[in-house]
């Protein structure tokens, strides 16, 4: 790595950690908003999967969203970010820093 890729790592990890009560504020996340996404995470966990497949099943109704989902490789790597995307959120620690 070069130093500057490290200084614009440094930066924007800082620019997370200042921010991250602002963030947390705006999105109106407290400690039971906190609480109730774990609690989420456990009632859908099982099903997850099936979440995602209805949501593109739904994607798939509408000529104005299924015109972006005509390659099946792209859908299933976008079905795949999706789940990432919602185990993410509902694991993420979002303690302020």
């Amino acid at each position: 790595m070069n130093p500057s890729s490290l200084e614009s790592e440094d930066q924007f990890q800082f620019v997370t950690e200042r921010s991250l009560t602002e963030h947390l504020r705006f999105l109106e996340l407290d400690d039971t908003s906190r609480a109730q996404l774990r609690d989420i995470l456990r009632i859908i966990q099982p099903h997850r999967t099936a979440l995602i497949e209805r949501f593109y099943a739904h994607l798939f109704k509408f000529p104005q969203t299924s015109r972006f989902l005509t390659d099946a490789v792209v859908v299933e790597r976008l079905k795949s970010a999706q789940l990432e995307h919602l185990e993410s959120m509902l694991t993420a620690d979002w303690n302020e820093a």
